[in-house]
């Protein structure tokens, strides 16, 4: 189930305050590390990695963290959200305010932070060898550490789709400019409803 994608009104001031802390947003991507280590692990579990380690075994333990994660990933999509962001209560907005919906997040989880790193691993690995695989395994971190430094903490993979993290409790700690503390508890609830 779709639910249209929500968007702040154009005479809204934006809300720099309601942006995911950097610590914040390093751990929704350790989060999601961890949600799909564990999933390999019971996966692993499940096909008997500990009994001898063979490669389909270990291939379909792998398979299943991901189909687990994936599955939780398609349930959270539609409000802007991936599974370490629903843990966290985070959530991606676009460019425009709107929360990204199912098919942005897809876009933004799937094709660019998994596919583009599958593609740049295969490739460096194919032509480089060795050091191809070792430069590839370190632009992932790269890329979630580059909303450390980053003015408005985006990731790559944000800067790439223009979309920015949040987290709706810091929006209730710093009111907009111009409103009153009752338009501002009833902007604020009106936004968590869509969210």
């Amino acid at each position: 189930m779709a639910v249209a994608e929500s968007t702040l009104s154009a005479a809204q001031p934006p809300l720099p305050t309601a942006l995911a802390g950097r610590g914040r947003r390093l751990g929704g991507e350790l989060l999601e590390i961890l949600l799909l280590s564990l999933g390999c692990v019971a996966g692993g579990v499940v096909y008997g990695v500990n009994d001898g380690v063979s490669a389909p075994a270990l291939i379909a333990a792998c398979l299943s963290g991901w189909a687990i994660w994936l599955v939780w990933l398609l349930l959270v999509a539609h409000r802007g959200q991936a599974p370490g962001k629903h843990l966290l209560g985070l959530y991606v907005i676009r460019a425009n305010g709107a929360v990204a919906g199912f098919r942005y997040m897809l876009l933004r989880e799937l094709a660019i932070k998994t596919g583009v790193f599958w593609v740049l691993g295969l490739s460096l690995t194919a032509t480089l060898g060795a050091a191809g695989y070792w430069i590839a395994l370190c632009a992932y971190p790269l890329a979630a550490l580059w909303c450390v430094w980053d003015a408005d903490r985006q990731c790559l993979w944000d800067k790439a789709l223009g979309t920015r993290v949040i987290h709706p409790a810091s929006i209730q700690r710093a009111p907009a400019s111009g409103l009153s503390a009752d338009q501002f508890e009833e902007r604020r609830q009106r936004e968590l409803e869509r969210l």
